[in-house]
């Protein structure tokens, strides 16, 4: 399971994630890096290996068509949580959320993002959740989303 956040495109039939390409601030940014982050295979020529992990593409930003910004969300005990890390070996989840009564209550752990946010985090075993899901939200850039997007698109949920 890919738990996925950001931004993403349909490009060539495949959901890729990108971001600004920025030199310097305050300069505005001209163009957006498309990231595949398959590991292994890149089905589209165009792209090639980079160094850091997954295959990119630099496109202009006049060239983006479509766009969608994806949170993954989990059912655990009846509450709808952020998650943000699936960790195959040992099927566990990393959960979030910013209720304090809520991650209080949880095993869950207190800690600041990088806005200086407090929240809580834990790892529940992916046994113990409900369901997880993508929440397509529309994105932040002057685009439209692709026209047959699912505007919620369940990723696992346990066989019955």
């Amino acid at each position: 399971m890919i738990i996925r956040h950001g931004e993403y495109t349909s490009y060539h039939g495949h959901e890729i994630r990108f971001h600004e390409v920025r030199h310097e601030a305050p300069i505005p940014f001209t163009h957006f890096i498309l990231i595949y982050e398959n590991e292994k295979e890149c089905p589209i020529d165009e792209f090639k290996k980079s160094i850091h992990g997954g295959f990119i593409k630099i496109i202009k930003k006049d060239v983006l068509m479509n766009a969608f910004g994806i949170i993954t969300k989990a059912l655990y005990r009846g509450i709808v949580f952020e998650a943000y890390h699936y960790f195959e070996d040992i099927r566990s989840i990393s959960l979030k959320t910013y209720d304090k009564k809520i991650g209080e209550e949880l095993p869950f752990v207190k800690l600041i993002d990088s806005k200086g946010m407090e929240y809580y985090s834990g790892e529940i075993k992916l046994s113990e959740i409900e369901k997880v899901w993508e929440v397509r939200t529309k994105s932040k850039y002057d685009v439209p989303m692709p026209s047959d997007i699912e505007k919620e698109k369940i990723i696992w949920k346990p066989i019955c």
